[in-house]
Formats: C-alpha cells, structure tokens, sequence
C-alpha cells in the first residue's frame, strides 16, 4: 500500500487491511467486550482512587 498524500481517496479495502494489521498487532487479542469491561473496571478503580485521596486530604486536613 502506498503511503497517503493529501487528497487522497481512500477505499474501504484499504480501511479493512489497516484495521486488520493494526489488531494483529496489538499485544492482547481479546474481544471487544473484554476490552470494554476491563478499561471500565479501570477507570473505576482509578475513580475511586481519587475520591479516596481527596477524602483522605479532607479529613486530614479538617480534623
């Protein structure tokens, strides 16, 4: 595949070879419901972390 230039057209089978060789390389084959749950459970746990550290500075800091 050639590289792209601006103006360039880009076909739908050039998307689909794109997409296929970005996810054969990507370290975790896992679904896309897998991937979904654990980037939430992630991002929750990262929430609740913050909220963690800012109850813990408040009551230190207003005890």
């Amino acid at each position: 595949m050639a590289p792209l230039e601006y103006g360039d057209t880009i076909h739908y089978d050039d998307l689909r070879k794109i997409s296929q060789t970005v996810s054969c390389c990507t370290p975790f084959s896992l679904s896309l419901h897998v991937r979904n749950a654990v980037a939430l459970f992630v991002s929750s746990l990262l929430w609740v972390g913050v909220l963690v550290l800012v109850f813990e500075y408040a009551r230190s800091r207003y005890a």
